[in-house]
């Protein structure tokens, strides 16, 4: 259960940094 939920974890993180990173992207291309 822990192995799995770590996996969760690894998942989520990795969204979230994509999802930060198309929003950095987005506020950028605002921005110009």
């Amino acid at each position: 259960m822990i192995a799995f939920h770590e996996e969760i974890v690894a998942a989520t993180r990795g969204t979230n940094q994509r999802m930060k990173t198309m929003e950095r992207d987005r506020r950028f291309g605002s921005g110009r």
